[in-house]
């Protein structure tokens, strides 16, 4: 929050940042939320995000930014203060314009951050496709290759067929 969100005099009064509770509590909410927008896109679900573009955390920081000084009161009149509201709404999309905003942009496919997925390796060989069948069919040349008679209601392929 105090590289992308506001200076770090903002933040002053809950230092130490990096372990303030209600800090953290913050940006865990921001990063669920942009989660619940990017997960009608990407398989987040499976495995996750392993890297991220700084636009997404940038993105994430606005929004911990406008919940954390929205819970402590601010100015929205105030030049600086508006900037606050802004940005969550550039984040988040305006209550006026929907479908604005750089997560919902994400969500509706407009726009594409450089994403890459932890995707987990498959468990087993049943990964891949397959085909199982039970019931044998009819061997052409017979199981020896000797010329046999194509019983009824098999085709010359040896597939059983019906009429």
């Amino acid at each position: 929050m105090a590289i992308y969100g506001c200076p770090a005099q903002a933040l002053a009064q809950f230092a130490p940042l990096a372990t303030n509770p209600t800090l953290l509590a913050n940006c865990l909410a921001a990063s669920g939320q942009a989660d619940s927008f990017m997960r009608s896109r990407y398989p987040i679900d499976n495995g996750g995000l392993l890297t991220w573009g700084t636009e997404i955390t940038m993105h994430v920081a606005w929004i911990a930014t406008y919940l954390t000084f929205s819970a402590l009161g601010y100015d929205s009149e105030s030049a600086s203060d508006r900037q606050i509201q802004d940005r969550y709404f550039q984040a988040t999309g305006y209550p006026d314009r929907p479908g604005s905003g750089y997560f919902p942009g994400i969500e509706r496919q407009r726009i594409h951050p450089n994403v890459t997925f932890n995707t987990p390796n498959p468990p087993n060989q049943y990964s891949n496709p397959m085909v199982v069948s039970l019931a044998p069919r009819f061997q052409p040349g017979g199981p020896s290759g000797q010329p046999s008679t194509i019983p009824s209601g098999y085709g010359p392929s040896g597939w059983p067929y019906h009429m």
